[in-house]
């Protein structure tokens, strides 16, 4: 059995026990064709195999993904797989990669009107027009979050990691702490706001990064802003949290779905998207359910207006409300979408899983 930390336990017919390994990655799966050949994978495209006598790193540099499963192959080789579509097959060479792309958490415009997406293992992709490029990532942490504030892309990520770029450098103004940070929202005036695990709030003021006094212990997976005095939070169980500009407070909702992005038109109308097909409108007083035309997980949501908003989520679904009822578009692929943006003169564009990018034709 493999587990979190390289923890990898063996049952001797009597009772388990714990099993050197020589890593402490998170183990995911772990599969062998006999007592002394089994191979266990994980995060950051860890392996250890199992000799017979004693357990080793297993070389590969064909990725840094999150394997997930083990199984063999056909011929008796090791097959892996894991996040972004990724498909290792163990051949006489080596690894053999069959991967189609970094899965992708968020998009946003950045220096010089391009439109850049993050995501897994610090990837960072830079969009222009209908060609998108690999920039150098500045980091080999997942990046979860991006925003233009002051002439730079902003991106957030695991265990504290914030990274500026100009255009042409990274500096790093990563945040003390180790907490995942899962979103970023700013304007136009230069006003920020981070927020992530453990009701983890961030704030922007005079030029570094402040927590602000937890509210909540609740993971907050997106933010966003009418104003830099009008700012909503959503995460886990329902919870919303709203900044009126001198402190956060806690809202009540009518649900404890997981909720995963937020967007409003104006302080009256505000948006709420989650787990089960979960759709929650704020107008102003209170939190209230609205019909869903699907059960899917919905991961996120922009619009331009009042009239005119989008979802995405799982297995590429795509819903809008034109101001009286959400209904279902029609999607070109069947792929996981997890963040949706737009933005005045720019281009509507989800991305997702295998690198996917999609933008609307409207």
């Amino acid at each position: 059995a493999a587990g979190i930390q390289g923890t990898v336990l063996r049952f001797d017919g009597t009772r388990w026990k714990i099993v050197p390994v020589p890593t402490h990655t998170d183990l995911f799966a772990i599969w062998g064709t006999a007592a002394d050949n089994i191979l266990a994978v994980g995060n950051c495209g860890a392996m250890v195999l199992f000799n017979g006598s004693a357990w080793t790193l297993v070389p590969q540099t064909v990725t840094a993904e999150n394997l997930r499963a083990v199984h063999i192959a056909p011929g008796g080789n090791f097959s892996v797989a894991g996040w972004s579509g990724t498909l290792l097959t163990r051949q006489a060479s080596g690894w053999r990669l069959g991967a189609t792309g970094p899965l992708l958490f968020d998009v946003s415009r950045g220096p010089g009107g391009s439109q850049y997406a993050v995501g897994n293992n610090g990837a960072v992709l830079r969009g222009n027009g209908s060609t998108w490029t690999s920039l150098p990532y500045p980091t080999g942490r997942v990046l979860y979050g991006a925003a233009y504030q002051n002439g730079s892309l902003v991106v957030v990520g695991d265990t504290g990691a914030i990274f500026r770029y100009d255009g042409a450098y990274w500096n790093d103004e990563s945040f003390p702490g180790h907490r995942l940070l899962r979103s970023i929202w700013t304007d136009a005036a230069g006003s920020a706001f981070i927020v992530g695990e453990q009701g983890v709030m961030l704030r922007a003021v005079a030029g570094r990064w402040v927590e602000s006094a937890p509210v909540t212990s609740q993971f907050l997976r997106h933010v966003y802003g009418i104003s830099p005095s009008d700012v909503f939070a959503v995460g886990d169980s329902g919870t919303v949290v709203h900044w009126n500009g001198s402190a956060w407070q806690r809202m009540p909702t009518p649900t404890l779905a997981l909720l995963r992005s937020v967007w409003g038109s104006g302080p009256e109308d505000v948006f709420a998207v989650g787990s089960g097909g979960t759709i929650l409108r704020y107008d102003g007083v209170r939190w209230y359910t609205m019909p869903s035309p699907t059960v899917k997980e919905l991961r996120g949501l922009w619009g331009t207006g009042p009239t005119d908003i989008y979802a995405v989520g799982e297995d590429e679904v795509i819903l809008r409300f034109d101001g009286s009822t959400w209904k279902t578009l029609p999607a070109p692929l069947k792929d996981l979408l997890l963040s949706i943006h737009g933005g005045p003169g720019q281009p509507l564009l989800a991305v997702g899983a295998r690198g996917v990018v999609l933008e609307a034709v409207r």
